[in-house]
């Protein structure tokens, strides 16, 4: 809508469509967190039942670093950082029809044997102001494997909500692993 007759202009600053979330930060481009290339990945949901509820996330930083905040104004004004997860990328975000919000992402740990990238997926149901639930959904090496560049995970997830339930999709390491012989 921004080339429209009637271009959208309900937020404004600086005289500019739009709101700026943060500033005084960089998002570094191709900076690596282990073999995983990161930079500008964002994610954003509007609460199905409430439109003034809005939740964003960003990357940041180095180590990279992922920040989620809120809106309960339509994105005139935002929230504090709700959660920062270090060392992690590629975050999703959904809201289901019963207001629980889903924030997803992959994060480098460093267990002795090597790192790892672990999917998360936390579930809120009272805006962070709580614990959340947590689900690792893959916990895979941080390899390149066969492969010949960054990225052994890719730079892409996506998470959305169809009534009360989360569907998502993420890269992951995968090795192929060979069949169990077996004998006749």
């Amino acid at each position: 809508w921004g080339s429209s007759a009637t271009p959208f202009a309900a937020l404004q600053d600086g005289g500019v469509a739009g709101m700026r979330v943060v500033t005084g930060t960089t998002v570094v481009f191709n900076q690596l967190l282990g073999n995983q290339r990161t930079g500008g990945q964002a994610a954003i949901a509007v609460d199905p039942n409430n439109s003034n509820t809005v939740y964003i996330a960003w990357g940041d930083g180095t180590p990279f670093t992922l920040h989620l905040r809120r809106s309960t104004d339509q994105g005139a004004t935002w929230s504090a950082d709700l959660r920062t997860v270090s060392s992690a990328t590629n975050p999703g975000l959904a809201i289901t029809s019963t207001g629980k919000v889903g924030f997803m992402y992959q994060r480098l740990t460093s267990p002795s044997g090597g790192n790892r990238w672990e999917t998360h997926l936390e579930q809120s149901t009272d805006g962070f102001a709580s614990a959340v639930t947590d689900i690792i959904l893959a916990n895979v090496p941080d390899s390149l494997g066969s492969y010949s560049g960054p990225n052994p995970i890719g730079d892409y997830a996506n998470l959305v909500a169809v009534g009360k339930n989360f569907y998502g999709v993420f890269s992951a390491f995968n090795t192929p692993a060979m069949p169990y012989a077996t004998a006749e």
